[in-house]
């Protein structure tokens, strides 16, 4: 598997597979794929699988991290689980698709940043280009700094499936300073305990709020 993702085309290694009838014996994660269509309007390229391999290949290009790579390859898992009567569409497969890499991860042990990015990014990426709500935004834009595959890792698999990343995103570095310009020294002397962690996310929507205008 690392010497696959470490490739210039790995999808190349799961096609090989699939021809081999070896996809679902030794992947059946990502083999279930196949045939899971999807909206033509927003995926021309054809099913789940065919999808999954096109992003795979385009993170490919982007970043050497394999973790990162890995993660594109996993996004979409949850997918090959939809019930056929639900097709083209796939609602919940975030849920679905985390439960899925946990069960992978049984089976196979997987790297550490590999299963933390892989679910974080099963969960996140449907959510990234569609948050409006500001504190929404705050929240992910510190999860993604905590997240090991961090901006750039992030942004990848985002770019590589919208083909484009929301301002917060785009722009992150600004407006992650701005936030972390936040101080616990700026709190008021009468917040205790919890209340301090309210106040500190309250102030950073409200730097975001004005940043953003």
């Amino acid at each position: 598997m690392k010497k696959a993702l470490s490739t210039e085309y790995p999808s190349k290694f799961f096609r090989v597979l699939e021809q081999a009838n070896l996809l679902e014996v030794l992947f059946p994660e990502i083999h279930a794929l196949i045939g899971k269509t999807q909206p033509e309007y927003f995926h021309p390229e054809g099913d789940a699988f065919e999808h999954t391999m096109e992003i795979v290949d385009l993170i490919a290009g982007m970043t050497s991290d394999l973790a990162v790579r890995f993660a594109g390859l996993v996004h979409d898992i949850g997918k090959g689980a939809t019930p056929l009567e639900m097709l083209p569409h796939h609602y919940g497969h975030e849920r679905i698709g985390e439960n899925i890499l946990l069960k992978w991860n049984e089976r196979m042990t997987l790297p550490k940043k590999w299963l933390q990015g892989g679910l974080f990014v099963i969960k996140e990426h449907m959510r990234a280009g569609r948050l409006k709500k500001i504190s929404k935004i705050v929240d992910l834009l510190l999860d993604v700094e905590k997240n090991p595959l961090g901006f750039e890792g992030f942004n990848c698999v985002i770019l590589a499936d919208s083909k484009g990343l929301p301002y917060y995103l785009a722009d992150y570095k600004s407006y992650l300073k701005k936030l972390h310009d936040v101080s616990i020294k700026d709190c008021p002397k009468d917040i205790k305990g919890k209340k301090i962690g309210d106040w500190i996310r309250q102030q950073r929507i409200k730097v975001f709020s004005q940043e953003a205008e």
